[in-house]
């Protein structure tokens, strides 16, 4: 059995059938090119989500390789404290010996980690109302080391303080302050 070719259509007509499946065939390309887009967009979500996860669930191994993100996850609510050391109980008093005023400080030093932890010097500012450093001095607490979950208290004294401070910050000593501590003379 021989078929035959079927007759050109005439002059002047349509094709409905390839004009059909150049149709099917673009609506076929355009659900595939949607597809690709949801796709994408998807994956996108799921890279920034497991980066975002990443970020929260090693955030203390990243704040320690790059100290500087501390302040980006203090600024979403999360502290990170590098030293495993807190202050707490801290207290200040103004007191008179010999007729000399005198700033007493007061305070502990906790260990927060699970691990025996190198106790830094401690660093106290005295500020005025404007926040402006009036006068700064750097102390050793009598321990050198402390056990995990351990404290140690502290006391500081300053004869005749700067009569215009208003506010002090505690913290503990960095490089920096040990080398000014350093060619101080302070102990």
């Amino acid at each position: 059995m021989v078929f035959a070719e079927a007759p050109p259509p005439p002059a002047g007509t349509i094709d409905i059938g390839n004009r059909f499946r150049a149709e099917v065939k673009r609506e076929a390309s355009l659900r595939r090119s949607r597809v690709a887009i949801a796709a994408g967009w998807v994956l996108l979500a799921a890279f920034v989500a497991g980066t975002l996860g990443a970020g929260y669930v090693y955030r203390h191994e990243i704040a320690a390789f790059w100290p500087a993100t501390t302040k980006v996850y203090a600024a979403v609510g999360e502290e990170i404290n590098l030293r495993g050391l807190e202050f707490r109980n801290v207290s200040y008093e103004r007191q008179t010996e010999e007729g000399l005023p005198v700033l007493a400080i007061a305070g502990e030093v906790v260990n927060i980690t699970g691990e025996e932890v190198v106790l830094p010097r401690l660093r106290v500012g005295l500020r005025d109302e404007h926040q402006n450093e009036l006068y700064h001095w750097t102390f050793a607490l009598e321990e050198k080391t402390l056990q995990p979950q351990g404290s140690v208290s502290f006391i500081t004294r300053l004869s005749s303080p700067p009569p215009e401070s208003r506010d002090i910050e505690i913290r503990f000593a960095e490089k920096m302050d040990m080398a000014a501590a350093m060619s101080s003379g302070e102990e």
